[in-house]
């Protein structure tokens, strides 16, 4: 014998018609009440905004902004650092311990300020979008410093470099490397004036060594290499060509005796065979 068939009873699916209405309507008004909230928080000043920098790195700050001024938040840089601000405090600390106080603009450091590097380093100057631009002071934790010009976050243009020591460079650099003209004076007593470039002595200069010899002439790859002069601190002088730091090609070596040679030189030593006395 056939069963009759069952149907649902009409009230259960009004039931759960109604249900599914009001999840409907309760997603819709958390949704308006998501965005109301989100608009408010924007009228508030709520922001995320992202800027490129001149070195090629960038950084990212979302928080509290007024009049396109960072009021507090935080700030993300892309090479994974993040930093705290605090505009009423006008200090940024950062994840890896380091800390700026000083001038601010939008969401960058821009201005005079004092920046503490987590390893102890400390810059004083001026900065310019975000990095190191201007003039400044840089002290290392263990004493060395340098006072300049900077560029990019780098040694650049006229600045002074001092060792622990007391030997020191006064000069021009480029790119954080001696590069132009400038004074080297070491804590041995040697010096020497002249051209560096990419932080090695390059080009015309005069070199003197802690023995008291003096070469006055050419430079290459810090060695040198080319026509010049050099005294030794005995009276001795040699005029002519150099390679890698010896005498070699033709010369003139004028001993304090008064006894001269010339001709030719090979890897410093005298070739005897090519005098011309």
């Amino acid at each position: 014998m056939n069963q009759p068939m069952v149907r649902n009873k009409p009230h259960s699916r009004r039931r759960r018609m109604r249900f599914s209405k009001i999840l409907l309507i309760s997603a819709l008004i958390a949704f308006i009440m998501l965005i109301l909230t989100v608009g408010v928080m924007f009228l508030l000043g709520l922001r995320y905004t992202s800027v490129p920098l001149t070195d090629g790195t960038s950084v990212a700050f979302f928080g509290w902004m007024k009049n396109g001024q960072m009021q507090s938040g935080t700030l993300y840089y892309s090479g994974g650092v993040t930093a705290k601000y605090d505009r009423e405090a006008g200090m940024m600390i950062y994840s890896d311990k380091g800390y700026y106080m000083g001038e601010v603009s939008g969401i960058l450091k821009n201005g005079k300020g004092k920046f503490t590097f987590s390893n102890g380093d400390t810059y004083e100057g001026e900065f310019a979008g975000d990095l190191m631009n201007g003039y400044g002071t840089y002290i290392t934790a263990q004493g060395e410093y340098y006072q300049g010009n900077f560029k990019n976050g780098q040694f650049e243009g006229q600045g002074k470099y001092v060792w622990k020591d007391g030997s020191y460079y006064d000069g021009y650099f480029q790119n954080g490397k001696k590069h132009g003209q400038g004074s080297s004076v070491w804590a041995d007593g040697a010096s020497y004036s002249g051209g560096y470039v990419n932080g090695l002595k390059e080009g015309t200069g005069r070199y003197v060594l802690a023995s008291g010899d003096i070469y006055e002439g050419d430079f290459k790859n810090d060695m040198r290499h080319g026509n010049g002069t050099y005294r030794w601190s005995n009276g001795d002088v040699y005029v002519g060509e150099l390679q890698n730091n010896f005498m070699n090609g033709k010369g003139t070596i004028t001993f304090a005796s008064g006894r001269v040679y010339t001709g030719d030189f090979e890897n410093g030593r005298i070739v005897w065979g090519n005098a011309a006395q």
